[in-house]
């Protein structure tokens, strides 16, 4: 079965679209067609979006199209019931993953696992050894730019779902409709191959140094919210592998080049989203550019390209300040970067507030530092390499990454570090459904 999910609006990756209703609309699928796959997708789709804010409305049982999940044919039909209508975001419930679909699509979150011969599909690649020829569906929403922060907000609400007793009572009630000896919930997949297999045991977890998330201690092993929360999903998966530091661009190599590395904090990007599985964010940042008694832009785009950019070396803002033709200086440290600004050797910093309050020595002059032009707000996430990875294993790590943010022991210790980081540096911040917002919290 495949639902259409058609949106008018669509939620940014931080705020939740409350009370906007979703229109979802059934493409029944001959080969796997039947009254619990379809009663559990839709309450699967109903439970994730009205965690991620929003309402759902099925359309009527004759408005179904007959056809394939997962070739052009089948979107060509959906796409001509609403030919001439806005066009809207639409999720789709039961695409079938494969290396020729991979890049075309968000995958939200995996749904049911097939023997694929008997699927309509080929079988999907990556699903880990041990786990045979197997067809993986999935709530799966169109690859484009529009799609992105809704993406986002439904895996995040995808996971948090699966990991609630709310989820526990839709199994239940899928046992009672199937009969437990056909099927098995297996990292929150409905599997019909019987338990799905992980073999972590070549995991390499490996970590950027940034202050406060993720910073080398007295045993020379790493601290801070990053590393703990890192560690807390790796102890509760089982999972033994030591947590290493290096730059980030021999992270990148390696991630590029290999499977099954696990890597964080990292910023989500354009250029790195195909590159990796995203597990989980660590926090988010509202990034922009900032100056002592400089005016003020609508955007980063309309200010003039003569303004002196400071940045931290290695940084992605080095880019994207270079690549719009400002004369771009790069500097080892945000202590280094607010003394550049503050002794006017840069005209403005691309930073944000956290980074400005952590950088700062002499709070009085930092005090004068104002955003002069917005750029965006990014995320920075626990992220798993691509090439090769187990599709089971980034399952397994979203829904345990969700399970430790919802745990006590996460609430102490992120309570904890929060009160340090106001006591010790007066960085701006707040944390919400345990990802840490690096600016003040709106009252």
């Amino acid at each position: 079965m495949l639902l259409v999910l058609l949106i008018t609006s669509v939620a940014h990756s931080v705020v939740r679209a409350e009370n906007a209703v979703i229109q979802v609309s059934s493409v029944e699928d001959a080969s796997t067609q039947s009254e619990w796959l379809s009663y559990y997708q839709q309450r699967l789709v109903q439970e994730i979006a009205l965690l991620a804010g929003y309402q759902t409305q099925f359309d009527s049982p004759e408005s179904s199209v007959v056809g394939a999940t997962t070739d052009s044919k089948a979107l060509e039909l959906v796409s001509g019931q609403f030919e001439g209508l806005v066009p809207s975001p639409r999720l789709y419930a039961g695409v079938r993953r494969t290396q020729e679909n991979e890049n075309q699509y968000y995958w939200v979150t995996a749904i049911a696992a097939f023997a694929c011969e008997k699927a309509v599909s080929v079988c999907s690649d990556n699903t880990g050894a041990g786990n045979g020829n197997v067809s993986l569906s999935y709530l799966a929403l169109t690859n484009s730019e529009e799609n992105k922060g809704l993406a986002e907000s439904l895996s995040l609400a995808a996971s948090e779902y699966k990991v609630s007793a709310d989820y526990k009572a839709l199994q239940h009630s899928v046992d009672e409709k199937l009969g437990a000896s056909q099927h098995v919930f297996s990292f929150g997949i409905l599997s019909f191959v019987g338990e799905l297999n992980v073999d972590a045991s070549d995991l390499w977890i490996i970590s950027d140094l940034v202050p406060l998330f993720s910073e080398v201690g007295e045993h020379n092993e790493l601290e801070g919210i990053a590393a703990d929360f890192v560690r807390d999903v790796l102890d509760d998966a089982g999972i033994a592998s030591p947590i290493l530091y290096a730059p980030w661009q021999r992270i990148a190599k390696e991630a590029i080049s290999k499977p099954n590395v696990l890597v964080f904090s990292i910023v989500l990007t354009a250029e790195r989203e195909p590159v990796f599985h995203w597990i989980s964010p660590i926090s988010r940042n509202l990034h922009g550019l900032f100056g002592i008694d400089k005016r003020s832009y609508r955007t980063i785009d309309d200010v003039p390209s003569t303004m002196r950019v400071g940045t931290l070396k290695n940084d992605y803002r080095f880019e994207v300040a270079s690549e719009r033709g400002f004369h771009t200086m790069a500097y080892g440290s945000w202590k280094e970067i607010v003394n550049a600004l503050v002794s006017n050797k840069v005209d403005v910093i691309f930073a944000s507030q956290g980074a400005i309050d952590f950088g700062c020595v002499d709070k009085a002059r930092c005090n004068d530092i104002k955003q002069v032009a917005p750029y965006k707000v990014s995320s920075a996430y626990l992220a798993l390499s691509k090439l090769d990875t187990s599709l089971v294993l980034v399952e397994m790590l979203k829904l345990t990454s969700a399970k430790i943010k919802k745990s006590k022991k996460f609430r102490q210790t992120s309570q904890q570090w929060s009160e340090a980081v106001h006591n010790n540096h007066n960085v701006a911040h707040h944390i919400e459904n345990g990802v840490v917002h690096l600016w003040k919290k709106q009252k």
